[in-house]
């Protein structure tokens, strides 16, 4: 009976292990480039990236770098309005759904006014 008691204990903490290594953080994030339409290709420097929740108040906001580059880290996964504003350019907007415990990539190329 002792061995059966010392088995089950054995056998319920492998599986309360198991299920926090399995187990997803919730936490999210997503990264990308942006380009426009008469720029060959090349990133857009200091370009707004803003990421909106549809379900809170949560808001991220970000700027390009010199190679057009952004990141937005540690955030929930869920839906988020997504928006790259540029001087001189349309806004782009979309909503998007950004997964748990991943890494989404977003390419936007912005046209001129």
């Amino acid at each position: 009976m002792k061995k059966f008691i010392l088995l089950s204990l054995i056998l319920l903490c492998f599986l309360f292990l198991c299920s926090n290594v399995f187990s997803q953080s919730g936490q999210a994030k997503i990264s990308g480039y942006v380009t426009c339409t008469t720029c060959n290709y090349q990133g857009l420097k200091n370009a707004t990236i803003e990421l909106i929740s549809i379900y809170n108040d949560k808001y991220f906001k970000t700027k390009t770098n010199k190679y057009g580059s952004w990141n937005i880290k540690n955030f929930k996964m869920g839906e988020y309005y997504f928006k790259v504003r540029a001087k001189g350019f349309l806004i782009y907007n979309i909503v998007l759904f950004v997964p748990s415990d991943s890494e989404t990539k977003l390419h936007v190329r912005l046209r001129k006014l």
